[in-house]
């Protein structure tokens, strides 16, 4: 017990930024687990039909990170966490909202709850401390897909 303690002390004492950079790492290693080990054919989402690269970046990169942080984190995570009472079932299902929500298929959805997962933690414990909750989220979020959006011009657009 006293191991935990001091384990939750430690994250509860980090400041927002490195907090949210873990987040990042954590997001991004699952993620290229995931689409390089266990699914090489995973695929992403519907965003590059998009034809312009400065449409994409600011839909893909800056739009839906935000709004998705709104809704899945401003809204739904805070009405489960008052609705419920218990922090662990509204992460989880907040975060299978998520998932869902990126159904373009199974082993993205995946991902995706995943990514939920570490978003809900980061919103609580921000918001727990007063800090900027919404704005660090949507941020770290911001910040992961412009890596992917990097990386795949990089790597996989012709």
């Amino acid at each position: 017990m006293l191991m935990k303690n001091k384990f939750a002390e430690k994250w509860q004492s980090l400041p927002p930024l490195k907090l949210c950079l873990l987040v990042y790492g954590a997001d991004f290693f699952i993620s290229a687990f995931l689409s390089v080990v266990l699914f090489p054919e995973m695929g992403g989402s519907d965003i590059n039909k998009i034809e312009s690269a400065t449409e994409r970046i600011l839909v893909g990169v800056v739009l839906v990170p935000l709004l998705e942080t709104l809704i899945f984190q401003g809204f739904i995570l805070g009405k489960l966490v008052r609705w419920t009472g218990h922090k662990t079932f509204a992460v989880v299902a907040g975060a299978l909202l998520f998932g869902l929500a990126h159904h373009y298929n199974t082993p993205y959805m995946v991902k995706a709850f995943i990514a939920g997962i570490l978003y809900n933690l980061l919103y609580l414990l921000l918001k727990q401390r007063g800090a900027r909750a919404i704005a660090y989220v949507a941020g770290t979020h911001m910040f992961y897909n412009l890596t992917v959006f990097i990386l795949n011009a990089v790597f996989f657009e012709p």
